[in-house]
């Protein structure tokens, strides 16, 4: 009976583990990189930035998922879907303060064997 228990048990976190989840978390993405180098203020207001340019470019339905702080003037915004195989492609745009305002700096595509991936 022990037995038939512990199968019985395994078999329901086999089942649970498979069920669809959400991987990204739309409303609040991932923030990596040198986090403390700016404020949440800045954080939010490029975030903001890049949802209204994804609008203004029709990718509104594109997913921002990791907003990288790369220096104390240089933001790295990560949206599409994470890389998940070899050949996949990110796309992400730069954002740099100048003269305390942040501007869109380049949009990066990169595919390959390593696209970058911090998620």
């Amino acid at each position: 009976m022990t037995a038939l228990r512990f199968v019985g048990s395994v078999a329901v976190l086999i089942i649970a583990g498979c069920a669809e989840r959400p991987l990204l978390d739309t409303a609040h993405p991932a923030v990596d990189g040198q986090v403390r180098a700016v404020s949440q203020r800045d954080i939010a207001h490029v975030t903001q930035l890049a949802r209204r340019h994804l609008v203004e470019s029709g990718r509104a339905s594109h997913v921002i998922y990791q907003i990288e702080v790369v220096r104390s003037n240089m933001i790295a915004v990560h949206q599409g879907e994470p890389p998940k195989h070899q050949r996949d492609c990110l796309e992400q745009f730069f954002y740099d303060r100048v003269r305390g305002q942040w501007k869109l700096r380049d949009i990066e595509f990169v595919c390959g064997k390593n696209p970058p991936d911090k998620t």
